[in-house]
């Protein structure tokens, strides 16, 4: 049986930014067969303008690992040892995506040169944005983008939400007040619609059978 799934900006980030810790779940999501993907001109205006930043935080952490490995004392043709070291010792673990470094390193030739390391590493760092924005069209003939026919001002004031989170939570509930198949919230968000009772709130004032929390 299909379902409408009404996605937040922080699926589609998830899912166009192949570097983000929200990533597999949120392809996992979109490649269910049995889910009609659905975002509104709120969710995407939101995207617009959120993306440049997220790309932004990503570029800067790879960057940041590149000024560290050319301020290590490794150099020449590098070995498994010189590798285990950039990997183990060089890679900062509070660097936001130190997974998808170590990942990196994990792939990369036992036997490399310095300046072919550094090259790779750049060319990481260019190849965010650049699958962002192919990943994005991809998205975009996946996803339908549903035009509210309803304000619902009484769902609107009953709901503690901020905006934009309040007009996208509305925008799916108009959706799924008017889709013929069950609909429910899909976040990447949980701060902003599944912690402190929100989930449960949400439930009870809508029309959404479900907030599917896709960060566990």
């Amino acid at each position: 049986m299909s379902k409408g799934g009404f996605l937040d900006t922080g699926v589609l980030i998830g899912y166009c930014f192949t570097v983000d810790s929200h990533h597999q779940p949120c392809k996992e999501y979109l490649n269910d067969d049995a889910v009609l993907p659905f975002t509104s001109q709120t969710v995407e205006d939101e995207y617009k303008t959120t993306k440049s930043k997220v790309n932004t935080r990503y570029a800067d952490s790879v960057r940041l690992h590149i000024s560290d490995v050319k301020h290590s004392n490794i150099e020449g043709q590098l070995d498994p040892m010189d590798i285990n070291q950039l990997q183990t010792e060089v890679l900062d673990r509070r660097n936001e995506l130190h997974s998808v470094l170590s990942a990196f390193y994990d792939r990369l030739d036992q036997f490399i040169h310095y300046d072919e390391l550094i090259s790779k590493l750049e060319a990481l760092e260019r190849d965010i944005e650049t699958l962002a924005i192919q990943r994005k069209s991809e998205l975009d003939e996946m996803v339908d983008i549903w035009e509210p026919k309803d304000s619902h001002p009484d769902v609107r004031s009953a709901l503690d939400l901020h905006e934009p989170d309040l007009t996208i939570c509305i925008d799916g509930h108009d959706l799924a007040v008017h889709l013929a198949d069950e609909t429910e919230l899909a976040t990447a968000n949980p701060t902003d619609f599944v912690y402190d009772g929100q989930r449960e709130w949400i439930l009870e004032v809508t029309a959404y059978v479900d907030v599917v929390n896709l960060t566990e």
